[in-house]
């Protein structure tokens, strides 16, 4: 082994311990969100004749991931063979019913209280994305119960090492928005098994930011209580669950629509994602995450003191 293939692997232990540490269960690196489903659905040898449930209105990098390997659907039964719980902005999917199926807690952007609010429907496994939970430009992880299995998966990364070196300076160059083509990186992940050297440096570097992000989502949370009080009830819904959320999404009814200023992003989502009652509807998204500074996040709130109802 070479003197810098060793040294990747040391920084691959150390940013799986730091999560493990934190998480209290086992914790496997892979290049990205999409990367962690493709290996997990390979692992488990689900192919064409298989079929994978994720709830309506999961974003399009859930449905790509899946239809690289088998067949998406919305209906939840008895013959599916993977369910993919999407816990987007930190708002816990259960699944409709119980089943047979695999079952992959996908937790996005969500940064936990603590590992009691992990696995909610019981899961094999429970996936996480650093870029959207630390500010890195790669990364995911899977969080695994079994610890054999975690051994399975970490032998199935070690291989493809060009393919990684490519994936991380397309994902570098993409997250910089230096060009729009950059963004093609997505169309190999589902193939990519490894981190080279500068995105796992990223990776480490960034760890802090875990603790940092949670801390200061849960202080910007606690300053909503003074601003409306239906936004406070609204922000307080995911931590009851043990989450904390990046992104605060605010349905368009409490809010006076012609007040919007092209600040905020505005969103259509499900408020309930389920395929029972299929609303779709417009949401306002307030970021809570370290990415905006105090100053973006005080205009925000003082735009929203004039503009929410109730």
């Amino acid at each position: 082994m070479t003197t810098s293939l060793r040294k990747q692997d040391l920084t691959t232990k150390k940013i799986e311990s730091f999560f493990e540490d934190e998480f209290n269960v086992n914790v496997v690196l892979v290049p990205s969100g999409r990367a962690a489903i493709s290996l997990l659905l390979k692992h488990h040898k689900i192919g064409r004749s298989h079929s994978c449930y994720s709830p309506p209105f999961s974003s399009f990098c859930v449905w790509e991931a899946i239809g690289r390997h088998c067949n998406p659907t919305i209906q939840f039964n008895e013959k599916v063979d993977v369910a993919l719980a999407v816990h987007k902005w930190a708002e816990v999917y259960k699944l409709p019913k119980k089943s047979k199926a695999l079952v992959i807690e996908d937790s996005v952007d969500s940064i936990f209280k603590d590992s009691s609010s992990l696995f909610p429907n019981n899961g094999q496994y429970e996936l996480i994305s650093l870029p959207k939970t630390i500010g890195t430009y790669s990364g995911g992880l899977i969080l695994i119960r079994n610890k054999q299995l975690t051994t399975t998966l970490r032998e199935g990364l070690k291989g493809n090492i060009e393919l990684g070196i490519y994936q991380s300076r397309l994902k570098y160059l993409s997250a910089k928005k230096l060009n729009a083509k950059y963004s093609d990186w997505s169309l190999m992940e589902h193939l990519n098994t490894s981190i080279d050297e500068n995105g796992l440096n990223n990776i480490s570097t960034n760890l802090k930011n875990y603790t940092l992000n949670r801390s200061l989502i849960l202080e910007r949370i606690e300053r909503l209580s003074g601003v409306n009080h239906l936004l406070n009830k609204i922000a307080n819904t995911s931590l009851k669950k043990g989450r904390c959320p990046s992104v605060l999404t605010i349905p368009m009814k409490f809010i006076q629509k012609q007040a919007v200023t092209t600040d905020f992003m505005i969103r259509n989502k499900s408020s309930h994602f389920r395929f029972e009652n299929l609303e779709f509807s417009p949401h306002l998204l307030l970021p809570l995450h370290l990415g905006i500074s105090n100053r973006r996040f005080n205009l925000y709130l003082n735009q929203l003191q004039k503009i929410m109802l109730g």
